[in-house]
């Protein structure tokens, strides 16, 4: 997700920034939009740009190196879109970033859980939630947090 520094970001950065703290997804992800889906199931391959990961790991190991601590997140995506991911490669991914924290002073959150991805009410599109979905994530990451040692 390093490419996608794009007007929007910059315009939600700057809302950040005067303070707009706004949620502006706002509704529920539409059926027809869900049901779609299915026709991509197991077709989308993941993978680990090498270039990015080498840039991944030396800004972890800089992070590291002060002392810094790092939680690496991974944002929960409604079910039926998780499901058009080529399963062996998602799970390459997965653990990839699993094995990477476990040899680190770093921890993985995974919140693709069934509890939150199969809750359509919770999503405004396939891999965003809404304000409803927000405050669940927000709640579950605040419960991580107080297990950080």
């Amino acid at each position: 997700r390093c490419a996608r520094f794009d007007a929007q970001l910059i315009i939600t950065s700057l809302r950040g920034f005067f303070r707009n703290y706004m949620i502006y997804k706002e509704g529920v992800i539409d059926s027809l939009e869900l049901s779609s889906l299915k026709s991509r199931y197991g077709q989308d391959v993941v993978s680990l740009d090498k270039t990015k990961m080498r840039v991944f790991k030396s800004s972890m190991k800089l992070i590291e190196k002060n002392g810094a601590s790092v939680i690496l997140v991974m944002m929960p995506m409604v079910y039926e879109k998780n499901l058009t991911f080529d399963r062996k490669s998602y799970y390459l991914f997965c653990e990839y970033f699993r094995d990477f924290t476990k040899a680190s002073s770093f921890r993985f959150i995974d919140f693709n859980i069934e509890e939150i991805t199969k809750d359509v009410s919770l999503f405004f599109d396939p891999v965003h939630l809404n304000h409803k979905g927000q405050q669940k994530i927000t709640a579950m990451f605040n419960d991580a947090l107080l297990d950080v040692e």
